[in-house]
């Protein structure tokens, strides 16, 4: 018999019954008591025995029993509900108007090494937003047709209508948008960057 009170009891309920009467590193008496009337545990069992917890069908520990099921189940309803969630997230974001970006030329700047000239167009449908980037260079934008707001980090929005321009500087955090309530628009840049860096890299 070991030292501990709770293995003492642990090792006396699996000699009578099994493990299904080890409660943590206690026994529950009645169990042992019920199930087996006949049973003479011996004088360290009893004495560990002063330490049972109340019987497996007693009201607190159904109480008990009931708590860990509402538990479990609450952390079930919980997963499924951030599962469920999740989808719904990705399934907006894959119907979602998406902005449409085309590069039309490039050139190698003339006498300056390391550096290019692209031009390139931006076409958002009504909803459609380009997220928030930086160039490796600056940026001159005209807006061909349509309704835009420009934002940039640190700056008030610029609203855009066809025929207006707009500027952003080497590092500018900004994003593109189609106006809210408009059929959205359409806008021509031009970009001098560093030669062989993404034209536009995604921001935070």
């Amino acid at each position: 018999m070991k030292g501990l009170a709770g293995v003492a009891i642990a090792d006396q309920c699996h000699a009578y019954r099994g493990w299904g009467f080890v409660h943590g590193l206690e026994t529950c008496r009645w169990c042992v008591m019920v199930s087996h009337p006949g049973a003479r545990p011996s004088r360290s069992f009893r004495m560990a025995l002063t330490h049972w917890r109340a019987p497996c069908g007693s009201s607190s520990a159904m109480g008990a029993a009931m708590r860990s099921r509402t538990l479990v189940f609450a952390a079930l309803t919980v997963g499924l509900m951030t599962s469920a969630g999740g989808a719904r997230a990705q399934d907006d974001a894959s119907t979602a108007p998406q902005p449409k970006r085309t590069v039309l030329d490039k050139h190698d700047q003339s006498g300056v090494p390391g550096k290019e000239i692209v031009i390139g167009t931006a076409e958002l449908p009504a909803g459609a937003i380009i997220g928030w980037h930086s160039h490796a260079g600056d940026e001159s934008g005209y807006v061909l047709r349509g309704n835009l707001v420009l934002k940039t980090r640190g700056k008030p929005d610029q609203v855009l209508k066809a025929g207006d321009h707009f500027f952003n500087e080497r590092g500018a955090v900004h994003s593109l948008a189609a106006a809210p309530g408009s059929e959205g628009g359409a806008a021509l840049s031009t970009w001098i960057v560093d030669k062989g860096k993404p034209l536009a890299q995604p921001a935070k």
